[in-house]
Parts: structure tokens; sequence; C-alpha cells
């Protein structure tokens, strides 16, 4: 685990877009525009070898490698976890043509364990259906922060509830934001975001 280890993102970064800030304050940007999570907790810097082992995961069917970064996952745990009563883990949704793709739900993967260590409701993920649009990985970051508008849309009462919400990648934040804002607007109260890794140490705004 020693490639792994130095991969452990730094606790200077904004608690709500995991970008460097000092001393872990909320950043500028996120002062000026608010995201709708409260909270965002990334584990690890989305670099080697961690970059190619999501990659074979996601897209070469090494389905597998999903007890590997499950494992990660659990080991690099947002300290928010015991501070608050979640009502449901919810698995970043995937449109029926990425996951027909995929061949799984990878995000789904990576809630099990955590569902289980930290005994909290499931998210149905057939609750909550996502449009298909081109992948935010394609995207620059402007056209990633408008790709994503109104693309999802909630079929159960969420109202009063809190959620968490996991993803395995994070890099402008978009999909999570869009995803807590549609919740919220349904009346969801609290929305926190954990994902496995998130951009590079270089990543600037």
């Amino acid at each position: 685990m020693a490639d792994i280890s130095r991969l452990v993102m730094s606790h200077n970064v904004c608690p709500l877009c995991a970008t460097l800030s000092i001393d872990g304050e909320v950043c500028g940007r996120c002062q000026k525009n608010p995201p709708y999570i409260d909270r965002l907790w990334v584990s690890y810097y989305y670099e080697e070898p961690i970059k190619t082992l999501l990659h074979h995961w996601k897209f070469r069917g090494q389905v597998d490698l999903s007890h590997c970064l499950q494992h990660l996952l659990l080991m690099r745990t947002p300290s928010f976890l015991l501070e608050n009563n979640f009502d449901a883990v919810i698995a970043m949704p995937m449109s029926s043509k990425r996951l027909l793709e995929h061949g799984f739900h990878h995000t789904l993967e990576l809630t099990y364990p955590v569902v289980k260590q930290q005994q909290i409701n499931l998210f149905n993920v057939s609750h909550i259906t996502r449009e298909h649009r081109i992948a935010q990985s394609q995207l620059k970051r402007k056209e990633r922060l408008s790709n994503l508008k109104n693309c999802f849309a909630v079929h159960t009462e969420v109202e009063g509830k809190n959620f968490l919400l996991i993803d395995d990648v994070v890099t402008t934040g978009a999909s999570f934001n869009e995803l807590a804002k549609t919740l919220k607007k349904q009346g969801a109260i609290k929305i926190y975001a954990w994902a496995l890794a998130g951009q590079n140490r270089q990543f600037k705004h």
C-alpha cells in the first residue's frame, strides 16, 4: 500500500469542492457560489496507480477489482460519518445507456461495504433516473458544469431526509452538485458527498 498512502487527500482542502485551501477553509469560489452539497470528502488524489485501477475497473470490465477499490474506500472514511444520521446512501446514478456500456453499476459496487459497515440504508437506485448525456470525462470544465443540467429525476419521497452520495471520481463536482440540487428541490435537507478519488494535486479552479 506504499504507492497508495502517498495519494491520501490533504486536509488542507475546501470542504465543499476539495480544492487546495488554507487550513481547510471554504474557498473563495464556494463562498461566492455555494454548491448544493453540504460537505465533500475525497479519499485520494486521482493519480497512479488509482487512475489505472479505476480505468480497468470501469472501462475494461475488470469487475474483480471491486473488492480492492471497496477496501481502499473504507481505509479513508469521512469524519462526518460520525457526526450525521443519514437516512440512506445513494450511489451516483447512471443512465441506462451508460449502464449497458459498462456492464455493471460501478458506483453501486462502492456503496455496498459502506452500507454494511456504517449500517445505513441503501437508496433504491431505480428511484432516480439519469438522462443520458455526453460523458463528463470528454468535456472541459465549463462544459461539464452545464452538461448535467436537469439530468436527474427523483421518483420517491425525499422530503426532510439527509443523504450521503457516493461516486468513484469527482473533478468539477458537477454530478454531485446537480444531484444534490434535484434532491433539495424535492425537500431533502442535508446532502453530503464522498468520492474515492478526486482532482490531482496540481488542480486549479
